[in-house]
């Protein structure tokens, strides 16, 4: 089954499936070399996003903030502080509850 829009590769497994075993692969050499030198199970490197505005790595550090997929930047023209933003959002969201619950009945 040879479709034009196949994702399948020579193997024939998905892309996906190729790529999450050659990682896992990878994981387990790092593992395994790790624990032949008796050193500790190396830890995963986190990613680091930057924001969109500032172009600064989005962390407690650089005053960032993030609520429920909302990013704050402290940078940004005209920003108000982050503990009256945190406030703003979580009152929104509690207003946006309300009105879908109150939708429901």
């Amino acid at each position: 089954m040879n479709s034009l829009f196949s994702t399948a590769t020579d193997s024939g497994m998905s892309k996906t499936t190729e790529w999450r075993r050659r990682k896992r692969k990878i994981e387990e050499e790092r593992k395994a070399e790790a624990h032949a030198k008796g050193l500790p199970t190396p830890p995963k490197k986190r990613m680091v996003y930057s924001c969109r505005i500032c172009k600064k790595p989005q962390t407690k550090e650089t005053g960032h903030s993030q609520y429920f997929g909302q990013t704050y930047c402290p940078n940004e023209p005209g920003q108000i502080p982050r503990e009256e933003w945190l406030a703003k959002k979580s009152a929104e969201r509690k207003a946006k509850k309300a009105a879908q619950n109150k939708d429901l009945l």
